[in-house]
This record gives C-alpha cells, sequence and structure tokens, in this order.
C-alpha cells in the first residue's frame, strides 16, 4: 500500500466511523463491554459484508479440465 493510498484509507475509516457513530445509540455506550458491542455489531452489519465485495472482483476462471495429481516433493 503506497503512502497516499493509506492516508486515503485511514480517512475513509475516519469518515465511516463518524458515521457509525452518529448511528449508534450513545446512551447505551456505559460500558467498555457495551462500546464493544456496539461496534461488533456495526461492523458484522455494515462493514464486513463491503469488504467482501473486494475478494469477489477478480475470481479465478475454474479450470474445466481434469486438474493434474499433485506431486510430492522429497527433500534429502
Amino acid at each position: 500500500m503506497t503512502p497516499s493510498e493509506r492516508e486515503e484509507l485511514e480517512a475513509c475509516l475516519k469518515r465511516a466511523s463518524e458515521i457509525l457513530y452518529n448511528n449508534t445509540d450513545t446512551d447505551s455506550l456505559s460500558t467498555l463491554v457495551d462500546i464493544e458491542i456496539a461496534v461488533r455489531n456495526q461492523v458484522l452489519e455494515h462493514v464486513s459484508p463491503k469488504i467482501a465485495l473486494f475478494l469477489s472482483q477478480k475470481r479465478p476462471k475454474l479450470n474445466e479440465e481434469k486438474p493434474e495429481p499433485l506431486k510430492a516433493v522429497w527433500e534429502n
């Protein structure tokens, strides 16, 4: 990751965290456990499904032919 990409990512994450915080019931964040649960719920509901999208963008094509069997490599 380039330094400029890192800066852009950090800016996006900061903005995303602001949005998630603004959409969280802050009155219920009285303990560390409450904060952890709120963060986990927000990540599971909003962040994780979107992060998975980048994994599905470049899927390797399946080889329709029969794959070659794996060969064991032995070192002497």
